[in-house]
């Protein structure tokens, strides 16, 4: 399936993260559900207050690990796998929903009796941090919104629309896709070595039919993704929110969250140049230590 140089690559990738799950003393979990078996990872701190923070479309768990060295020891952090992202093929008949992706965190916060949380996302975590604050007000102290996905606006053009128009950016066949999709999430394309950037590439490409397969039932079930409609309209967000935008996204323009932060009534707006649609890789210590002091004040 992959080349020797992208098998290399991932094995120095999987080194990667698990040295830095090691030194951050966070744990891979697995919880049988109603919705199959979720993945997550867990940095366990009794009588703390627990933060959730949900990766995006086409990306995993780990992905947030170097955002949490200001926060482990101070927080149970909860980084859950969206279904289809996991290590799971995608499963016809399958509901990969924000209604499951929701369902789904509640059954891992329900299994260790944790009430009201904290929660954040970006771009389609952040969707669905948006959807548990609509469903679930009452559970959630506060949230945090990465880059997020969820708002559409007629004069804004986004990755949403062109998904609804037929063109799946995260599909990748050959070199050239790679590439334009590289420089659209991020500022400036990573210096990763080059056979890490080999598995990354082959990885995207044997998942071309499964992102898909993920996104069409994602828009098919999802009304008002499917209509172009704000998931919960601003105005009605009544937690306190932590805004972080990365000012050079492809993917949702920086407007949305100058927008959003003028509507939502309790809200903070930080935007952070030199990063685009990723802020948490592209500058992991500045979204941190937002994080860490937003979280103290709420």
């Amino acid at each position: 399936m992959y080349s020797k140089k992208a098998k290399f690559g991932r094995g120095s990738l999987n080194f990667i993260h698990h040295s830095l799950k090691r030194l951050l003393s966070v744990k891979e979990r697995y919880l049988s559900t109603p919705h199959g078996r979720v993945y997550y990872l867990h940095h366990e701190v009794k009588d703390a207050p627990t933060l959730v923070l949900i990766h995006g479309f086409s990306d995993i768990p780990e992905s947030f690990l170097p955002c949490l060295f200001s926060l482990r020891g101070k927080f149970n952090i909860i980084l859950p796998a969206l279904k289809g992202f996991d290590f799971e093929a995608v499963i016809d008949g399958r509901d990969y929903s924000l209604e499951i992706y929701k369902e789904t965190i509640l059954c891992i916060l329900d299994h260790y009796g944790i009430g009201r949380f904290h929660i954040g996302g970006n771009s389609l975590g952040g969707a669905t941090s948006l959807q548990m604050v609509k469903d679930h007000p009452e559970r959630i102290k506060s949230m945090i919104l990465i880059n997020s996905a969820g708002f559409e606006y007629d004069h804004i053009d986004t990755v949403t629309k062109k998904f609804l128009k037929g063109h799946n950016p995260f599909v990748v066949k050959e070199e050239k896709d790679f590439e334009s999709l590289v420089s659209t999430i991020f500022h400036k394309k990573p210096r990763y070595p080059l056979f890490i950037g080999n598995y990354i590439y082959e990885d995207y490409k044997s998942r071309a039919r499964q992102y898909t397969d993920i996104a069409q039932r994602l828009f098919e079930t999802d009304v008002n993704i499917k209509n172009g409609n704000h998931i919960i309209e601003p105005e009605d967000i009544k937690v306190k929110t932590l805004i972080i935008w990365g000012e050079s996204d492809g993917f949702f323009p920086v407007d949305i969250a100058r927008d959003i932060a003028t509507k939502i009534p309790d809200s903070q707006l930080e935007i952070l140049k030199c990063s685009g649609h990723v802020p948490h890789l592209e500058s992991p210590h500045r979204v941190q230590k937002l994080i860490s002091n937003f979280l103290r004040d709420s």
